[in-house]
């Protein structure tokens, strides 16, 4: 990361400014003060301004929300894996971590589609803004896509997790084939991979100057919540068995499917209201 080049158009414009104030001093920039501040004033301003959008921002809040509850979800089936594959159906530690193997399976066929998926994401846009258009509302002339253009396929990738849990949950058991229970995998790694690169686009797109910000904040609250709920499941498993466990993690993921939707109908409103997010 060190090596790359600075893509931030404050940073590289105050440069190009400190560089000609030196040759003609009537040379000015609105971003002349870029570089002033102390290291901890530019720090806590960072910190500040992650916390507020991870809080405040209703599409950080809500994308936040979604990801910390769905990492969870996923975290808390795959915890579940040396319980069934050890535990249940008696194999060996090394021979336990091998249905891990299908969850990069999965993750692997999402790098190597992502092509296909990047023109899906340039048709949604291209239908939206004829649509928009056709209805004579406001739209776009960016060259690049609407965030909501992702939406769609966060959407139909989310729903590859209750897939999974669902031949996770009634596979797990002996006498059932475990080919199945090792096979779900695939929709799991397929859903994660996929929803964390839209998800980021999203942010990324809505927020651009502040995007690190929306997307740390994101991060954070995905790992917190995805590191501490997991701890539950040798109780649930202990309790409810395997199939309950994965029926309920289940019915919580389908629920989660709104939050999409909720964005694809009111994203736009939401961004044009922000202080922070493109456009505003």
């Amino acid at each position: 990361m060190a090596s790359l080049k600075e893509t931030l158009e404050p940073a590289i414009l105050y440069r190009r400014y400190v560089h000609f104030k030196k040759e003609d001093g009537r040379y000015w920039s609105k971003h002349e003060d870029f570089g002033l501040g102390s290291l901890k004033a530019k720090l806590d301003v960072s910190m500040k301004r992650l916390i507020m959008m991870a809080l405040i921002e209703p599409i950080c809040l809500l994308w936040n929300t979604y990801i910390a509850i769905l990492y969870a979800l996923l975290y808390l089936s795959i915890v579940g894996y040396p319980i069934v594959f050890q535990q249940l159906r008696g194999w060996a530690p090394n021979v336990a971590g091998l249905p891990f193997l299908a969850i990069r399976l999965g993750s692997l066929i999402c790098i190597l589609t992502k092509p296909y998926m990047r023109r899906l994401v340039k048709a949604v846009d291209i239908l939206s803004r004829q649509d928009n258009l056709e209805n004579a509302t406001t739209i776009s002339l960016s060259p690049s896509p609407e965030p909501e253009a992702t939406i769609p396929l966060i959407f139909v990738s989310e729903l590859l997790i209750p897939v999974g849990m669902l031949l996770f949950a009634v596979s797990a058991s002996p006498p059932n084939s475990a080919v199945v229970a090792v096979l779900s995998g695939v929709p799991f790694g397929m859903e994660n991979m996929l929803v964390i690169i839209y998800v980021t686009k999203y942010l990324v797109s809505c927020y651009r100057v502040h995007a690190a910000s929306a997307v740390a904040g994101n991060a954070v609250m995905r790992n917190l919540i995805g590191g501490v709920l997991p701890l539950l499941i040798p109780i649930m498993y202990g309790r409810l068995g395997p199939l309950v466990t994965g029926l309920v993690l289940m019915a919580i993921a389908i629920v989660l499917a709104v939050v999409p939707l909720l964005l694809w109908k009111w994203g736009a409103r939401l961004r044009n209201k922000s202080q922070l997010a493109t456009g505003s």
